[in-house]
């Protein structure tokens, strides 16, 4: 494989472990936005719940009531949103982790290939020197 065409790899490597940590960002985001979102209804549903106990109107009573049990469906959904995001941020963070070894692998064999070359080019100058040299001493 040639030096410009492991370059080229490895690029596309890269591009790709940053393109899966920016989905991987975002679906944190939305699972941080989730658990919000999960944590405001609970505590409306807690703060309607609570007319009860503060003796109030019975029709303002009712209403709260009424819009405690409006809420807790809404509140299922989100759960289950949320089990749903955790799922797909498991899966987004599996897929960075295999990408990042693929990343890393293909900069290790890049790295090896620069030093193999250089460790060839090294030998070829040592050889001309020495053939050089022996010309000159040979030739004396």
């Amino acid at each position: 494989m040639s030096h410009k065409r492991l370059t080229n790899l490895c690029d596309i490597e890269q591009k790709k472990l940053l393109r899966l940590g920016e989905q991987k960002q975002t679906a944190h985001q939305r699972l941080n936005t989730n658990q919000a979102q999960c944590q405001q209804l609970t505590q409306m549903i807690a703060q309607y719940r609570s007319c009860d106990a503060h003796g109030q109107h019975p029709l303002l009573w009712q209403n709260a009531n009424n819009m405690a049990q409006v809420l807790v469906p809404m509140t299922a959904k989100l759960q289950q949103t949320q089990s749903l995001l955790q799922q797909e941020q498991l899966r987004l963070d599996h897929l960075w982790r295999r990408q990042l070894g693929r990343q890393q692998g293909m900069k290790w064999l890049q790295g090896q290939r620069q030093a193999q070359a250089l460790t060839v080019a090294a030998q070829r100058e040592q050889k001309s020197a020495d053939d050089l040299a022996s010309f000159y001493t040979g030739s004396r």
